[in-house]
């Protein structure tokens, strides 16, 4: 039996899952979107891999990244991702690229250049340092107090 008061806390608590739900719907359908109708997609790139930088050439220009521009590395089956942050990252389809050479060279140039390593983010460090900290001082709190009791 429910009452009026449990549907509600119910409602509440479901609320928030199916507006996150449909909040990332919408992101991926955008993304998708703007992967079919962007003429920038359909153009070809040439990369170049240095243990120093990756360089770019395309039909509107040419540039370059240092390897130190990206934090972290991220192989999933059809692509590697260089991240230079949570929302950005370079993205290296495999199906261009020859899986005996360059494949191996694009990781060991990742190794070599420390990309992945957390390293690069020395405010993570202090979090799980507060974190542990604040752990911490919660136990010795709890002991205290069952001590006391």
């Amino acid at each position: 039996v429910y009452s009026s008061g449990t549907s509600k806390h119910l409602l509440m608590l479901a609320m928030p899952v199916v507006v996150v739900g449909i909040l990332v719907f919408f992101v991926k359908k955008t993304a998708k979107d703007m992967i079919k109708t962007g003429k920038l997609f359909e153009k070809a790139i040439t990369y170049e891999f240095t243990k120093e930088f990756i360089g770019y050439t395309a039909e509107n220009g040419s540039g370059s990244f240092r390897w130190s521009d990206f934090y972290k590395f991220k192989e999933t089956n059809h692509s590697f991702l260089l991240y230079s942050s949570k929302q950005q990252a370079l993205i290296l389809p495999k199906r261009f690229m020859d899986e005996v050479q360059v494949q191996p060279a694009i990781r060991t140039l990742c190794e070599e250049s420390s990309v992945g390593l957390e390293t690069h983010k020395p405010w993570k460090l202090f979090a799980v340092g507060a974190t542990i900290m604040g752990a911490s001082i919660f136990v010795m709190i709890g002991i205290l107090v069952m001590g006391v009791l």
